[in-house]
């Protein structure tokens, strides 16, 4: 009882050092620490871009003083749109009305290049017609604020044309009032609180494959070439058969999942800081540039910190990093025994083939999600191990399925994980030291039976 103590003791220490090994290796690797600088600082410089560009200056932080001259006495209200229009604009526009000639505020705009002038006259054909005198050419953006506020204000002036009583007016001029009641469950609740329930879907599908799809996609595929990079390594090297004299394939793989599985949630966590940092500048010291994307990202950035989607993320939380945990074991389990059967890292290449394909079925299901609401087909796809992950928690957020069927996916993802280990090991044992691929897949299919 004694030496059967004392070898499960040094089995477990061999085990450890494997592990411990294999993790000092990656963390310390002047790689890892160089590498995740590089993407904290990449991810910085893009979510923070604005306050970068805005930092250095330019000819853009120049102001306009734009004079108009105004002949139909609409200035105030034309002051009062462009206003707010350019709130945000990272040119300033300055506006002032003048009772300057045309022949003298072509001069004045002569001899300054940043003075605009906007004369504004009466036409019975198109109610009014604007000239923008200029010395140097406008760009296309700070035209569009300049003239885009004059279409509204000729809206107005065609309609009060028209004979319409004041409250005619206003009716016509408000928008449209929609009154949506939805019969919906709690995990449905955030289509509510919009107007337009495709645009909220829409940003939703964003959301999902924000969180949880692309990082995935990545996640997984380095965890797969890491650790058929190391596999391919040792038995390249010839340390394989050092290694396996020492301990057994069962504790060689098993040291392989653990190491390569936490120093990947490690890599998250790592990624998730990196992320968290750079949000947090940009929200205390970012320079806001409103752009058709811009209203994008912030739509995108409202939805993930709205108080739905943060408490559906919240209830399935601990159920996240459980699927997450069996998930990344999986991946971990079928790269391992992939490596164990190549002789070389180009054999490994194309035998990883099928697993990037099984990814990518997930990655370009979890984007359908919301343009098919309600697909059949993807709700069945969502209780498939390995592209699960990727589906279940998105269709949850979009909500699709219920906190039932993502409970189901997760302990069909963990017993098919414990599936895909009893099996796969089997496969490992043969093919750790096999050197050659002659007849290798006789030897696996007789390991499988065995």
């Amino acid at each position: 009882m004694k030496f059967l103590y004392q070898r499960l003791v040094i089995g477990m220490n061999k085990k450890r050092y494997l592990i411990r090994e294999s993790l000092k290796k990656k963390i310390k690797s002047k790689w890892f620490i160089g590498i995740n600088i590089f993407i904290f600082l990449i991810l910085f410089i893009i979510i923070n871009i604005g306050s970068i560009i805005n930092l250095f200056g330019g000819d853009y932080k120049q102001p306009k003083y734009v004079q108009v001259i105004d002949n139909m006495n609409i200035y105030e209200e034309y002051k009062e749109t462009l206003e707010k229009a350019t709130k945000y604009y990272t040119t300033p526009i300055i506006v002032s009305k003048s009772n300057d000639t045309r022949d003298e505020a072509i001069k004045k705009a002569q001899n300054d290049n940043s003075i605009i002038v906007l004369i504004v006259n009466e036409d019975q054909e198109n109610i009014m017609s604007i000239e923008l005198i200029s010395n140097n050419k406008i760009n296309d953006i700070t035209k569009g604020y300049l003239t885009g506020s004059f279409n509204t204000i000729r809206h107005n002036l065609a309609i009060e044309k028209s004979g319409l009583t004041e409250e005619q007016l206003k009716l016509l001029n408000s928008s449209i009032k929609v009154e949506e009641n939805i019969l919906i469950n709690k995990q449905q609740e955030t289509k509510k609180e919009s107007n337009n329930p495709n645009q909220m879907n829409d940003t939703l599908g964003i959301v999902a494959v924000v969180i949880f799809t692309l990082p995935f996609f990545f996640i997984i595929t380095t965890l797969v070439q890491m650790i058929g990079a190391e596999i391919n390594e040792e038995k390249s090297t010839k340390s394989m058969e050092i290694i396996i004299s020492n301990v057994s394939p069962k504790d060689h793989l098993l040291a392989k999942i653990i190491s390569c599985t936490t120093f990947t949630i490690i890599q998250i966590l790592v990624l998730a800081i990196s992320l968290g940092i750079s949000i947090l500048f940009r929200s205390k010291f970012g320079t806001e540039v409103v752009t058709s994307n811009t209203e994008i990202i912030k739509d995108i950035i409202t939805t993930i910190t709205g108080q739905n989607i943060m408490s559906s993320v919240i209830t399935i939380l601990p159920l996240l990093i459980l699927f997450l945990v069996f998930t990344l074991i999986t991946y971990s389990i079928v790269a391992g025994v992939l490596a164990s059967m190549t002789t070389n890292i180009d054999d490994f290449q194309q035998l990883q083939t099928p697993i990037m394909l099984t990814i990518s079925i997930g990655f370009y299901l979890s984007i359908l999600a919301a343009i098919f609401e309600g697909s059949v087909f993807i709700k069945i796809m969502s209780f498939v191990p390995l592209v699960s992950f990727m589906l279940s928690p998105s269709l949850y957020i979009l909500g699709q399925i219920s906190f039932a069927s993502v409970i189901i996916s997760t302990i069909i993802q963990i017993v098919f994980t414990f599936l895909v280990y009893k099996y796969g090991l089997k496969v490992y044992r043969v093919g750790i030291l096999n050197y050659s691929g002659d007849h290798l897949w006789k030897k696996i299919f007789k390991a499988l039976k065995s």
